[in-house]
This record gives structure tokens, sequence and C-alpha cells, in this order.
């Protein structure tokens, strides 16, 4: 079977419009914090949740994909689209150095997916970033 890359990887930035921000609504009764303590990350969380819904930061997911081309008969193609599975609820407001590091993940995802496959994708196949 002959597969074959059909365009630039592509990592996108996706808007997580249901994120699980319970993480920031969670009591830190048994964390051994001090009460001090305990009311600081508290009031930390709220404020942050209030950003959220202020709408000064959002949730994103990133994941890479790509299109192959699967010869189907000697005059036709089949397109279709393959993807990593993503990481959702990353504040989009991270550093630059975290988003950077969730890409290459992805994109080390889609490109283990696609060996399997028996794709082949050489070291300077284009990326195109897209953030939606």
């Amino acid at each position: 079977m002959t597969i074959r890359l059909a365009g630039p990887i592509k990592v996108r930035y996706i808007l997580d419009d249901n994120p699980d921000l319970s993480y920031l609504e969670q009591d830190y009764k048994s964390d051994g914090l001090t009460e001090s303590q305990r009311q600081k990350y508290l009031a930390q969380d709220k404020q942050r949740l209030k950003n959220y819904y202020d709408g000064n930061w959002s949730a994103i997911g990133i994941k890479a994909e790509a299109q192959i081309q699967i010869l189907n008969n000697p005059s036709s193609w089949i397109l279709q689209t393959i993807h990593s599975g993503g990481l959702w609820g990353i504040e989009s407001d991270s550093t630059k150095s975290y988003l950077e590091e969730v890409e290459q993940e992805e994109i080390s995802e889609l490109k283990h997916i696609l060996r399997k496959l028996n794709v082949q994708i050489s070291k300077d196949h284009p990326i195109e970033v897209i953030k939606e």
C-alpha cells in the first residue's frame, strides 16, 4: 500500500470551550498547609478563576495533524487527516517555552503514528503552526 504525506504537518491551537477548571476550586484542607498559606492559595485561585470568566485568559488545546494520501488505484488517491491525541486545558497565558514543549510532544506523537502507517517523513518536513 502506498501512503504519502500531502502538505505540511500542522500544529493547531484550538479554543477549549469546556475546560476542567476544578483545580482552581480546591479547598487545600488536606495539603498540610498552614491556615495562612491555605487562605493565600484560595485567594489566588479565586482571582485566577475571575480572570478566566472576565476573558483575561482562556483554555486551549494543542494537537498536530497531517494529511496523507493513500493510493486507491493507479489513478486515484484517498485523502485522510491523521492527528495526535492533543493536550487540552492548557492555560492560554502559559509560557512560550511550555507551549513549544507541548507542540514538540504532539509532533512527536503524530510522527510515531505516521511511521506505524509506513509514511516516510523527512527530518526537515515543513511544520505550520495555526492559532485559531
